[in-house]
């Protein structure tokens, strides 16, 4: 079971957030799920053929005002072959990229899961998740573990986005430590 190997840095890494006494949740999305985090504005959904990623299976992150894109704000995206996308809203709710990076290596109806501090996403058939932070703010975080379940891909992005920042990291050759490549304010709503 690859996919419930990788589970365990996952959960680790909620623990690791300061989850406290509530317990995790771990969610399997399907393709065209998605995700809220709690007392936030970030909205995640797994899906196809995006412009930013055309044709890729990615998970993308927005902030949302209402029911619509809020305009001006950061967006980001974590395509299954390691592609990661930071994107800002325009005016007639398109995105246009602020950055992006190829990697260094290479159903039913859909659900919209409410994901609290530490709560796991897994994205079924990939090696790659979301989780809920909340070190200073809800925050979703996205990445791709390798093999072992163990580690971070090394050389790998990883997404983040808040009502805050939104940002695109770096990991390093050990898959443990990431340099931040880019990170942008998103704007008041």
């Amino acid at each position: 079971m690859l996919a419930l190997t990788g589970l365990g840095l996952v959960v680790a890494l909620a623990a690791a957030t300061g989850s406290g006494a509530r317990s995790v949740s771990v969610v399997q999305l399907n393709l065209g799920d998605g995700f809220e985090i709690e007392n936030s504005h970030v909205v995640c959904l797994f899906a196809t053929g995006s412009h930013l990623l055309s044709g890729k299976r990615a998970v993308g992150c927005s902030l949302l005002k209402g029911d619509r894109l809020a305009v001006g704000s950061y967006a980001s995206a974590l395509a299954v072959d390691g592609q990661a996308v930071l994107a800002r809203i325009k005016p007639d709710g398109t995105a246009k990229t602020v950055i992006s990076r190829k990697p260094a290596v290479a159903r039913a109806a859909p659900h919209v899961y409410k994901l609290g501090k530490g709560d796991v996403a897994h994205i079924r058939g990939t090696r790659m998740f979301c989780f809920a932070s909340v070190i200073a703010v809800p925050t979703a975080l996205c990445a791709r573990y390798d093999a072992s379940g163990k580690r971070y891909v090394p050389g790998s992005y990883e997404i983040s986005l808040s009502d805050k920042v939104a940002s695109l990291g770096r990991f390093d050759a050990s898959g443990k430590n990431v340099k931040l490549v880019k990170q942008v304010a998103q704007p008041p709503l």
